[in-house]
């Protein structure tokens, strides 16, 4: 049985179609899951490179854990957060394999996010973080 377990609020996306028609796409990713927008409109949700550790989503693993917002359906059933650990996981475990780290512990917490201060766009549920470059 399939279930609606993803949060999706995108207006743009790589359809199927056209992810069909493109070689080089076609020849860098492998579509790991489809679904379909308001419109009916089949589009990738999520693909991996063949040869790299590149992931893409057109979806909102974290939403169903962390977002209860009233203007949309974010699924929050056992079997979508679930899926949302899933990805977390995954994300967290694929992080491991890389070796870099700094130089001092000293140097790392002057780059931790906690050092700086979110925006937040309570209507849009999300936590915005902004830079002066």
């Amino acid at each position: 049985m399939l279930k609606n377990v993803t949060e999706n609020s995108h207006s743009w996306s790589v359809t199927t179609k056209n992810f069909s028609s493109n070689a080089e796409l076609r020849k860098f990713y492998r579509i790991l899951s489809t679904n379909f927008d308001d419109k009916g409109v089949e589009f990738i949700s999520t693909m991996e490179a063949y040869e790299y550790p590149i992931y893409a989503t057109q979806w909102h693993p974290e939403a169903n854990q962390f977002k209860w917002v009233t203007d949309r359906v974010v699924p929050h059933s056992l079997e979508a957060v679930r899926a949302s650990q899933q990805m977390a996981n995954f994300f967290v475990n694929e992080a491991r394999k890389n070796q870099h780290k700094f130089e001092s512990e000293e140097e790392e917490a002057a780059y931790l996010i906690y050092n700086y201060c979110p925006y937040v766009e309570v209507s849009l549920g999300r936590e915005v973080y902004v830079f002066d470059v």
